[in-house]
């Protein structure tokens, strides 16, 4: 379970456990008790999917997802979150397949759908078309 530390010049450490079993450190700097507690709360949840391999709940992955890079690459090598990929170079087509293939949470309809507006947008940009970011 994570766990929250403060220093006595006020700063705050947040303490958890990677999917390896080893523990590890984020610095919070000077935030708030709230903040903090709400932070290791989402740890503490990112911890209990990895060692159960359980989904999260949607709260909790939209947190993930907004988290910044550096914060994000952290939870990722202590294997709490699957690390964020590069779009930089990728072709327009190869992206598209590789997320409708990816969202197994709709229905193959929904995905037939999302298949002819890519077919629109490949037609009109094309599949070689490369990402920027």
């Amino acid at each position: 379970m994570a766990s929250i530390s403060t220093a006595k010049d006020g700063t705050r450490r947040l303490l958890f456990t990677g999917a390896d079993g080893k523990r590890r450190t984020m610095r919070l700097g000077r935030s708030g008790k709230r903040d903090a507690d709400r932070q290791c709360d989402k740890v503490t949840a990112l911890e209990l999917a990895a060692k159960h391999g359980h989904a999260l709940d949607p709260e909790t992955t939209a947190w993930a997802a907004a988290l910044p890079d550096p914060k994000h690459s952290l939870f990722a090598v202590a294997g709490l979150l699957v690390p964020r990929v590069s779009r930089r170079g990728q072709l327009l087509g190869q992206f598209m397949e590789t997320y409708i293939a990816s969202r197994v949470d709709v229905k193959p309809a929904t995905k037939e759908i999302w298949r002819q507006g890519e077919k629109g947008l490949l037609d009109s940009i094309g599949a070689t078309a490369a990402l920027e970011k």
